[in-house]
């Protein structure tokens, strides 16, 4: 079972649980989602995983763009800007979070 999912600065969280393998179908099926979903421009930061920089995802941005989901990939050589990848600024924003908005992000 994996989990995909959005979380905003007031900590609400959008997740998709899904059963298939973790690909570039089932990332940008989750962005197509969650593209319809959004009310006002919304930025999403993300890595270089292959899943993020497969043609199939890349060819979708425009779509997303157009519903108002800004995509923004970090360079390739920002790994230190990674949440996902740098334990330190993770627990430092989860500080933050917590102390801001009553909520941490996993």
């Amino acid at each position: 079972m994996n989990v995909l999912g959005f979380i905003n600065h007031a900590c609400h969280l959008e997740s998709v649980v899904f059963e298939e393998p973790y690909s570039s179908d089932v990332v940008v099926a989750v962005f197509d989602y969650f593209s319809k979903t959004i009310d006002k421009p919304t930025d999403k930061v993300i890595d270089n995983a292959p899943t993020h920089t497969s043609d199939f995802f890349l060819a979708h941005i425009g779509d997303w763009e157009e519903r108002g989901l800004y995509v923004i990939p970090l360079p390739a050589e920002s790994k230190e800007l990674s949440l996902r990848q740098n334990g330190v600024l993770k627990e430092q924003l989860n500080r933050l979070m917590l102390l801001e908005n009553n909520c941490l992000i996993f």
